[in-house]
């Protein structure tokens, strides 16, 4: 049928496009009557919908282990060398919270400088490994996720990061609302966002949600000293690159 062709067409857009979110809301609010109980479009969204609950369980039970972790060098990542700019040009120091932290790569160049960092994952048994197993002292990692850091202290980190991390978030308004309360009044919020260009793909398939330039704007446009510039990722993709200070 040309009606379930089409239809399919565009969830197959969103989620090539990072917005599973926006996907999961079609098939399960928009189908038309025609195809509503079409066995091809029940199963397209019984598996969103298992994939967005298996998302949930990961931020209370953790990211299943993939069976290997892997690391990249500092200077190959643009976002890193462009925040460490940053915070470099501004004298900055203190505590330093990286948000979606991974394997630590940039809290260990900013350990260097002498910043304290602290860095949160979803990646559970990965956080475990590297906290009992690290050796400088100046690095602790955590296991949780951006929407719930009832764990850490609210006003403590003069300095905040997250790189591609706010697209894979189910809530996001309680994420940023978390990286706001974390971080000190008048410290600094570091954004890096995978940006949504014409051609974009979603080669990892699990981007729930995009920002485009105007959504940016809206959300980050009057935070005191925003900031809005581009960059790019390892494989040499185009990013949103944003900071701005904290106000409480």
């Amino acid at each position: 049928m040309e009606i379930k062709k089409v239809f399919l067409q565009l969830f197959e857009e969103l989620l090539n496009t990072g917005e599973i979110l926006k996907a999961q809301y079609l098939i399960n609010n928009c189908v038309p009557l025609d195809i509503k109980y079409d066995p091809q479009v029940i199963d397209v969204k019984n598996k969103v919908n298992e994939h967005i609950n298996e998302i949930k369980k990961w931020n209370i039970d953790g990211r299943p282990y993939p069976g290997t972790h892997v690391t990249v060098d500092f200077n190959l990542m643009p976002k890193f060398v462009k925040a460490k700019d940053v915070i470099i040009n501004r004298n900055l120091s203190g505590n330093l919270l990286d948000v979606g932290c991974y394997t630590g790569v940039f809290m260990q160049e900013m350990a260097k400088l002498n910043i304290v960092c602290h860095g949160i994952d979803i990646h559970a048994e990965l956080m475990f490994h590297l906290e009992d197993n690290g050796t400088d002292k100046n690095i602790k990692y955590i296991f949780g996720s951006s929407e719930n850091m009832q764990s850490l202290d609210s006003d403590y980190f003069d300095i905040v990061t997250t790189f591609d991390v706010l697209e894979h978030t189910l809530d996001f308004d309680k994420s940023l609302s978390e990286i706001e309360r974390v971080c000190k009044s008048g410290g600094i919020i570091i954004i890096n966002l995978p940006r949504m260009t014409i051609g974009y793909k979603d080669e990892s398939g699990e981007h729930l949600r995009m920002f485009d330039d105007e959504s940016i704007n809206n959300i980050w446009g009057n935070k005191k000293d925003f900031k809005f510039e581009f960059c790019s990722d390892e494989l040499g993709r185009p990013t949103s690159f944003i900071t701005y200070i904290n106000e409480k």
